[in-house]
């Protein structure tokens, strides 16, 4: 089945709640495309239409860049549709440089499950987002390696590479340190001696130590070192200049 971009607008205008884009966008700043007001579930509802349809033809043709919610589409009709882990590894190339806000680059991550059946091919791919200076880049690689890699034969990889990473905005540097806060939750002997040696950023440090006590997840136990930890840190980054 054949879905014009006529066809996918028209859903998106009839999906949408104008109190809801004014009210989502003010958790997004710096949004730099327009806002139909259409809930995630419905997003995903309707992506994994397109995914069973033509969605090759509608990639190419039926999803440019025009809202918000297109972008979200296009993002998540790519982690919906059946293909090879090579076609679905060059659309995710493709659609990296579209991603201008953490909202699409974390609900997109999520959805890119079967990157975890690829991890060998995927890991240098992640890594190169890591060294990228786009703020988003460098989010979406936290973010890819904190939903599928979490394993413990990538874990000190991982945190090596978190430590080595210059942070080029804030939403990176949240998006690091909430991956390490859940290196912590999930592997909390590993990852301690990262954080008690100060091995990443500062301002990564910080944050991390901040979502780690926000964790429900975290001992009680752990909390005052977290504390301790997070005070610890040098106003002055001379990790990240």
């Amino acid at each position: 089945m054949n879905i014009t971009a006529h066809d996918i607008r028209t859903r998106l205008q009839t999906m949408a709640t104008p109190g809801l884009a004014a009210f989502s966008a003010s958790l997004i700043p710096g949004l730099q495309l327009p806002m139909l007001g259409v809930r995630i579930p419905a997003l995903r509802s309707l992506a994994r239409e397109v995914a069973k349809a033509d969605w090759r033809t509608a990639l190419r043709e039926a999803l440019p860049p025009d809202t918000f919610e297109q972008v979200m589409l296009r993002g998540l009709v790519i982690g919906y549709a059946r293909m090879d882990w090579e076609e679905r590894f060059r659309l995710v190339g493709d659609f990296v440089p579209l991603i201008t806000n953490w909202s699409v680059c974390d609900t997109v991550c999520s959805t890119l499950t079967d990157v975890r059946k690829h991890r060998d091919e995927w890991w240098p791919q992640l890594l190169r987002h890591l060294e990228s200076r786009e703020e988003y880049a460098q989010r979406f690689g936290a973010a890819m390696l904190m939903d599928h890699f979490m394993t413990p034969s990538h874990i000190r990889p991982m945190l090596e590479a978190f430590a080595a990473t210059h942070p080029q905005g804030y939403y990176a540097e949240m998006g690091i340190a909430w991956a390490v806060s859940v290196c912590f939750v999930k592997h909390p002997d590993i990852t301690l001696p990262w954080l008690e040696e100060h091995r990443f950023p500062n301002s990564v440090h910080r944050l991390a130590c901040r979502k780690i006590q926000e964790s429900l997840r975290t001992p009680q136990e752990m909390r005052p070192l977290i504390r301790a930890l997070a005070k610890q840190t040098p106003t002055h980054d001379t990790q990240n200049p």
